[in-house]
């Protein structure tokens, strides 16, 4: 039997919308586990095959494609010391802040997502 191919773009971005539609706060994707989704108090699995190696470099090319690190991460020197801080706009959807980290020689992809608020909680600043 043939071994899947890497996810790709699409299916990145269908697991970040399912994770935005369970109001997670954040993902997690690493080699040998199912992606992650997780909030406050609960974490559960998305609807996805377990990850190999090759999905994780397959997602990282993506995050480097798709983002960018903001100059208040990229002069931290402490972050940067055991991750790769970017940032990434699902538009009109969230914000995501992504860091590529090594654990144990494996690549772990976390995820922050910030949400817009809605109009209604916008403050009028003068």
């Amino acid at each position: 039997m043939q071994a899947p191919l890497p996810i790709d773009e699409p299916d990145f971005v269908a697991l970040v919308r399912e994770g935005l539609a369970r109001e997670a706060d954040r993902l997690w994707f690493r080699a040998g586990c199912l992606p992650l989704a997780s909030g406050h108090g609960w974490a559960e699995p998305l609807p996805y095959r377990q990850l190999a190696a090759d999905d994780l470099d397959a997602l990282a090319r993506v995050v480097l494609r798709q983002g960018f690190v903001p100059s208040r991460l990229a002069d931290d020197v402490t972050d940067a010391a055991h991750a790769l801080p970017l940032v990434a706009e699902l538009p009109g959807e969230a914000l995501l802040e992504t860091r590529l980290v090594r654990d144990d020689g494996d690549l772990v992809i976390l995820i922050e997502i910030a949400r817009p608020l809605p109009p209604e909680e916008v403050m009028e600043l003068p």
